[in-house]
């Protein structure tokens, strides 16, 4: 069987996306690697401020509606689905997460962590790794079922 869990800000006390560009500039060429986390910090920010720029049009910043427009939500969820969609393509299309080696990311992950000088990896709420090393125990499949930018 499946357990499926929300990853960021669940299982983690904060975001942890910026771990992928620093894996893919450990794993690639030294020489791409400042540009690979740059460019990956450039569609960040271009990321959140469209996120910021729909929530604008939609009103999201200001006091709660006096009542629940489902119509207004459907739009809003639909413009930030398709924001996140495109900035998620122009990722992938820039090849700044390109060389990750799945096999090598716990290992990779696991020295870090041992290294004060590094910077801090993913802290985990306190249960999680408990939780998901019993379920794969009992014979649970785990793995990333997706990368979100929010």
């Amino acid at each position: 069987g499946f357990l499926v869990v929300d990853f960021d800000g669940t299982c983690t006390v904060k975001e942890t996306i910026g771990l992928l560009p620093r894996l893919a500039a450990h794993f690639g060429q030294e020489s791409a690697a400042a540009a690979k986390l740059a460019r990956f910090k450039e569609l960040e920010e271009e990321y959140i401020a469209g996120i910021r720029r729909v929530n604008a049009r939609h009103d999201l910043d200001g006091p709660p509606p006096a009542s629940l427009d489902l119509v207004g939500l459907e739009r809003c969820l639909a413009e930030q689905d398709a924001h996140s969609t495109e900035v998620t393509n122009r990722v992938g299309e820039s090849g700044v997460l390109a060389g990750i080696s799945p096999s090598a990311v716990a290992p990779t992950l696991a020295e870090w962590a041992a290294n004060p000088a590094a910077p801090p990896i993913a802290e985990l709420r306190h249960g999680c790794a408990s939780t998901l090393g019993s379920a794969s125990a009992a014979g649970s499949r785990l793995g990333g079922l997706s990368i979100n930018w929010s």
